[in-house]
């Protein structure tokens, strides 16, 4: 769905904050990412190294 401004995520500007999301079946944390948009509340998943993105709608958070 939405895609973050890719530059922003590399910037360091501190807008989206990053976690590396685990997975059971794998030794090591691998390209899948959760993004948060620090400013908006905005969430997004990245399973393939920063290249694609899907939204997360989060639900009764907040």
């Amino acid at each position: 769905m939405g895609n973050p401004d890719i530059q922003r995520l590399n910037s360091g500007s501190g807008q989206y904050k990053e976690w590396a999301a685990q997975t059971p079946d794998i030794a090591t944390n691998g390209a899948q990412r959760i993004f948060v948009n620090s400013k908006t509340g905005r969430a997004y998943y990245n399973y393939d190294h920063y290249y694609s993105f899907v939204e997360i709608e989060l639900k009764g958070w907040g």
